[in-house]
This record gives structure tokens, C-alpha cells and sequence, in this order.
């Protein structure tokens, strides 16, 4: 645009001058009643303002469902006050687009002069200049100030193509002239600017604009850069979130996010022969219910290879036999080099489901549960059922639970959050906090297995110590 000085002919229209004015969002726009006086006391003209309350952001991103209401008592206000006044008009910011709108839908609208600041409507638009000397909705001037310290409008334009950073970098359209100034978005709104700029072109008097600064405010090229890439700048964003989701449900998310794993173990001796010369001396059923806060799909199972176990999936519409795999290693609980099998039990929607039957020759019946995971266990649940005429020993001396770290056990683990039944034929053990890479480990007696009133001795390693220290 032209750097000329530029004046507006007066109108042989006889009516009267009146200023009306439009604010923006998220305020209360008591720079209106202020700049009024002002305005008032430098031109003798009557001022009035539209105040239609707080508009906050997410209404001006929803602005096709919220803008109805202040557009109608626009539409209305000047429809009225073009009866009597020739209508000049000050929009700042959503009021710029409000007022387009306005015109545009309304061809009996007529306005004079207009002073557009912290403007949002689109740039390069042709229909500021169809309203000017097409439809001659606009009699007078269309000064467009533009802040170089105001990064709302290139926002504006960013957040929607409805929008514009033409308060900014400048409107793009002949009809209008624009003025830049060092400002913010607010820094048009008083007393001394309005004295300065607006009072000669209200009046239709000489005014000259200021040229663009040669480097605005650094944050400005950024906000107007990503504006023309944000669709791709939009794909990138959708891409990093549903990435980010990805990982956080991922197993990798367990080396910065807290992962556990919570177990049922339900252990069911009934079922044992306790029959001399058998095979099968007694028999472990055990069910299992695996339940992560994280995604995977198989959850290494291990178990003693000389108990013989037998693995059986519960996922999916059919029982799955689990075949194991021989491995090397001894459990390392184990000072006899005990060797184990891995077990790789499938895990769907982050819940493992399956059973293990473990048969033992040995005359002596159970004396201990072991238990380990590969992640914090949050929530561990332990039952136990004896057969009938048997019973768990009461949990004095032989009775013990601890984590274990290494190969020794450690009793300072709080209290025992476990309780028996009224014949202590069952154990229900709830909210037990197991830290990785530790095992959990019960150890109990029992009464009744080889003959009435037998109590069986434990005899392992950490329920022997635990045993010990009971008894001291």
C-alpha cells in the first residue's frame, strides 16, 4: 500500500457522526467506556460500544455453533444507528471478524469510516474492496493497524482457516491501508494511540501510515511459518501422539514409567493321591491370572523340570497345551541345581490365563509357595485348598512369607496381609507388594498329610531359616 497521506471527501450526508465499537475475546473490554470520553471530548461525536460479554477461546474455535448471538446485536446495532448517524466503526480483534461478517450477510449494512486493530480476519480477501466500491456498504476510510509485537492473529490463522494474521502482516487488499506499529495485541486500546492515530481519521482528516518494521518480533515468522504448514504440522502432531500412546502401553514405557503386574495364584491339593508307591504322590493345581498395565504377548513361565509340569493356556476359544522349553540355567533359588523349564504363555489384552499341574513323588506333602515376576507385582493373591482331612499348621514358627533377594530371604517386609479360614484349610493373601526381579515365598506346614494329626516338617532352604527364626 501507498505510504500517502490519505483523506476521505465528506459526505453531503447531513445525518450526524457516531462511533461504535467492537471488542475482542477473553475480556471485559473496559477499554470501550474508557477511549468513549476521548473519543467524545476530541470529535463531539455521540460514541456507543457493543459489549457482548466474554467470549473465551474455545468459543472462538467454535465459533460457527457460539458467534450467533454477538453477530445479530451487531447486525442490529448499526441497522439501527444508520437511521440516524453516519456510523463509524473501531473493531479490535474478534470484533474485526464479527463486523466482515456482518457486512457481508447484510447488503443494507452501511458503515463510514472503520478502524480495524489486532485484526483476525482472513488476508488477501477481495471482499473488503467488493464492500467499498462495489456495494458501497463502506462510504470512507479502512485503516487496518497492525501490531508487530502481536502474535494472536498469526494464532488465529493458525488455529483455523476462517481466520487470519492480517492484524499482523498486514490485510493484502487494495481497499484497505495499513499501519504497523510497534505494539502488542492490546496496545492500540488507549487513550494516547486513539489521540494519535484514530481522532484524524474518525474526523475524515489527513493521516499518514506508518510502514512496516523491517524485522517484527521473532516469534511472529514462526507462528506465520507454521500457519502455512499446519497441515502437515497436524499429521506430524496426530503421528507423535498416537506414538507417544503406543509406547506408553508398551513394555518399552516400563524403563520411564512405573509397570507392574498384578496375580491371582489359587493352589488346589485336593486332588492329591497321598497313596504309597505312587507316582503321583501328591498333585499341584495351580490356576493363574496374570493382569498387566502394560502391552505384551508372552509371558515366560518357569517351573522345576523334575516336578513334571504340565501347562495348559486358558486364552482364546480353546485350551492350548503349552510345550516347554529346556533350559540350562537352575533356578536360582535352588541350592541343589535344581533345573527348570521355560514356559512362553501367551498374553491377550495384557491378561494371562492358564493352569499348571505339578505331580511330586515325594512322600512329604507341600511345604511352600514360590513366587517371581518379571515386573513390580502390585496385587498378589494366594489361596490355598487342602484336601479334606488335611489342614494348614497354624502360622507359628513354621509360618513365614518375605521377599527374597538373592538367595536369602528377608522378613522385614511389614505384616502379613493373609488370613486363614476357620479350619485353616485355605490362606487368602491380598495387597502384597513384590518389587522386581525379587521373589515372594510362603512357607507353611501341614497337618494330616501322611496320617491324623502328622505335622509336616518343612524342609527347603528359606523355609527351614524362616522355620528357625520362628522358633527363637
Amino acid at each position: 500500500m501507498s505510504e500517502e497521506p490519505f483523506s476521505v471527501q465528506a459526505s453531503t450526508d447531513e445525518k450526524p457522526d457516531y462511533v461504535y465499537s467492537l471488542h475482542g475475546i477473553r475480556t471485559n473490554a473496559y477499554w470501550q467506556s474508557r477511549l468513549s470520553e476521548e473519543i467524545r471530548t476530541r470529535t463531539g461525536f455521540d460514541v456507543g460500544y457493543r459489549n457482548y460479554q466474554r467470549f473465551d477461546l474455545a468459543m472462538f474455535v467454535l465459533k460457527n455453533i457460539f458467534s450467533d448471538k454477538p453477530l445479530r446485536l451487531v447486525e442490529g446495532d448499526i441497522r439501527d444507528l444508520q437511521k440516524r448517524y453516519r456510523v463509524n466503526v473501531i473493531a479490535h480483534s474478534f470484533g474485526t471478524w464479527l463486523l466482515l461478517k456482518a457486512l457481508s450477510e447484510n447488503s443494507d449494512l452501511r458503515i463510514h469510516n472503520l478502524i480495524l486493530c489486532g485484526a483476525v480476519f482472513p488476508r488477501g480477501l477481495s471482499r473488503w474492496r467488493q464492500l467499498k466500491h462495489s456495494s458501497h456498504q463502506i462510504t470512507g476510510a479502512i485503516v487496518n493497524f497492525c501490531g508487530v509485537r502481536d502474535p494472536f492473529p498469526a494464532l488465529a490463522e493458525l488455529l483455523s482457516r476462517d481466520f487470519g494474521a492480517s492484524g499482523v502482516t498486514g490485510a493484502g487488499d487494495p481497499a484497505i491501508t495499513d499501519s504497523f506499529h510497534n505494539v502488542d495485541h492490546s496496545g492500540f486500546l488507549n487513550n494516547a494511540f486513539c489521540g494519535s492515530h484514530w481522532i484524524d481519521i474518525l474526523t475524515s482528516k489527513s493521516y499518514q501510515p506508518q510502514p512496516a518494521p523491517v524485522k517484527p518480533s521473532w516469534y511472529i515468522p514462526l507462528l506465520l511459518w507454521a500457519s502455512a504448514h499446519r497441515g502437515a504440522l497436524f499429521l506430524m502432531l496426530c503421528a507423535a501422539i498416537f506414538g507417544a500412546y503406543q509406547f506408553f502401553r508398551s513394555e518399552w514405557s516400563c524403563y520411564v514409567r512405573y509397570c507392574y503386574v498384578d496375580i491371582v495364584r489359587i493352589h488346589n491339593f485336593s486332588s492329591s493321591t497321598r497313596k504309597e508307591k505312587s507316582e503321583r504322590r501328591y498333585v499341584d493345581q495351580i490356576a493363574f491370572e496374570y493382569t498387566y498395565n502394560f502391552d505384551r504377548t508372552r509371558l515366560s513361565f518357569r517351573a522345576p523340570a523334575d516336578r513334571n509340569p504340565v501347562v495348559t493356556s486358558l486364552v482364546g476359544d480353546s485350551l492350548e497345551r503349552i510345550r516347554p522349553q529346556e533350559s540350562p540355567q537352575t533356578l536360582f533359588t535352588a541350592s541343589n541345581g535344581r533345573k527348570f523349564q521355560v514356559f512362553a504363555i501367551p498374553v491377550r489384552d495384557r491378561r494371562a490365563n492358564f493352569s499348571v499341574e505339578f505331580a511330586n513323588a515325594d512322600e512329604d506333602g507341600p511345604e511352600g509357595i514360590e513366587v517371581f515376576a518379571d515386573r513390580i507385582i502390585r496385587n498378589l493373591r494366594l489361596q490355598i485348598f487342602m484336601p479334606n482331612d488335611v489342614s494348614l499348621a497354624a502360622p507359628k514358627g513354621e509360618f513365614r512369607k518375605g521377599v527374597l533377594i538373592g538367595r536369602q530371604p528377608r522378613s522385614d517386609v511389614g505384616e502379613n496381609n493373609c488370613t486363614f479360614d476357620a479350619d485353616g484349610r485355605q490362606i487368602s493373601c491380598r495387597d502384597l507388594y513384590v518389587p522386581r526381579s525379587q521373589g515372594f515365598f510362603y512357607c507353611f506346614s501341614t497337618v494330616g498329610w501322611n496320617s491324623p494329626g502328622e505335622v509336616q516338617k518343612t524342609s527347603t532352604d528359606g523355609c527351614a531359616q524362616g522355620a528357625n527364626e520362628g522358633k527363637e
